[in-house]
């Protein structure tokens, strides 16, 4: 497939997207990456689904939220012009960070079949004690202060859920196939829980 990228691109436009979910009462300012006439890419809150669960589709996500918002003329999807927009990859509940979506449904299939090759390159950030014995392993556990020995951590409520966040995606622009790079900086509760580890946990 051949895309012929237009010569103007998008305004920039504000550098967050709120959405809501009235029925949970929730609220997030989702801040924006990266963005051009092709492509959205966001800064995906740990605890928001990338798609409805098929299991509870009532469950806020990423995807009906956006959808909604365009389908109600919000003012962050007015004023870019949006009628359209999708995932070509996901992260999963717990994992924060860098999600790419595409503007319409060309950009949307060049977009796949760049995941589909596994040619974008994704750099995560975990939060791991030690080198890991396997290749492949699955840990839920977060982190606090070990009662009775002073400046050790053990498992406990520093940070409530994995810590998993997906800092970088590089690829290949799908239309103007210029190298991109794009960066969501570390959450907070990350940025915290590695500061107070770097601090008070055993050498």
């Amino acid at each position: 497939m051949t895309l012929s990228p237009r010569p103007r691109e998008t305004p920039r436009v504000p550098d967050a997207i709120k959405l809501s979910s009235p029925d949970t009462r929730e609220f997030w300012e989702i801040p924006v990456l990266f963005e051009d006439e092709y492509l959205l890419a966001l800064d995906k809150p740990a605890g928001l689904l990338t798609s409805p669960d098929r299991y509870d589709p009532e469950r806020p996500s990423l995807m009906k939220l956006l959808h909604a918002a365009i389908a109600a003329g919000k003012p962050w999807a007015r004023t870019r012009g949006l009628r359209y927009l999708a995932n070509a990859h996901r992260l999963e509940l717990g994992t924060s960070g860098v999600i790419l979506l595409a503007k319409t449904k060309t950009v949307l299939i060049a977009l796949a079949n760049l995941f589909g090759a596994e040619k974008p390159q994704k750099t995560y950030v975990a939060l791991i004690q030690g080198a890991p014995a396997e290749e492949r392993f699955e840990v839920d556990a977060p982190l606090a202060p070990f009662p009775g020995r002073p400046g050790v951590m053990r498992v406990g409520p520093l940070i409530a859920g994995i810590a998993l966040h997906a800092e970088q995606l590089a690829l290949a622009h799908p239309v103007t196939s210029e190298p991109l790079s794009i960066t969501a900086p570390w959450p907070k509760d990350l940025t915290v829980a590695v500061k107070y580890l770097r601090r008070y946990a055993a050498r």
